[in-house]
């Protein structure tokens, strides 16, 4: 049986900008629910250059999750400080297609929330974007696995938010 080695580090620009093309264009099912537009390189500008309010986004952890050949499979951005001091925010989390269920969705989520920890000394929590149909399938599919309860913070931004606490 071949045994495939798993890679997690952090995203890189310009370095990274191929392969993460190459990602998006693979797992576009996802950017469309999203934005309604087909992956671009605006797509990889967002990552790069998006931060929640007041956040900068110099200060976001974006890791990529790269198979044996290279490839990445799976991208993830976080930022600090959002809501308040001692939060983490989770942006974003998405797998390519062929690793949908395969159980490194939680993987990732699980490497997210460690680093959360040990960068804010706090306890986690981490904000979903539950606006659209694809936010809603993550998180649909992830409430069980997340051992969280989800609370409606209509305050939040953006005001449709759902705030899962670890």
């Amino acid at each position: 049986m071949l045994q495939v080695r798993w890679i997690i580090r952090d995203l890189n620009d310009p370095d990274d900008r191929p392969a993460l093309r190459d990602f998006y264009d693979r797992a576009q099912d996802y950017i469309i629910l999203e934005t309604g537009l087909a992956p671009s390189d605006d797509t990889i500008d967002e990552l790069f250059q998006n931060a929640p309010p007041g956040g900068d986004p110099a200060d976001c952890i974006r890791l990529g999750l790269f198979d044996d050949r290279g490839v990445i499979q799976g991208v993830c951005e976080q930022s600090f400080g959002y809501p308040n001091p001692n939060s983490s925010y989770l942006g974003l989390l998405i797998l390519s297609p062929k690793l949908r269920g395969s159980g490194y969705g939680p993987i990732l989520f699980e490497r997210m929330k460690n680093t959360a920890i040990e960068k804010t000394a706090a306890n986690y929590s981490s904000r979903y974007w539950l606006q659209k149909p694809a936010d809603a399938h993550f998180g649909n599919a992830w409430g069980s696995h997340m051992n969280s309860a989800l609370i409606r913070s209509p305050q939040a931004w953006p005001p449709t938010c759902v705030t899962a606490f670890v």
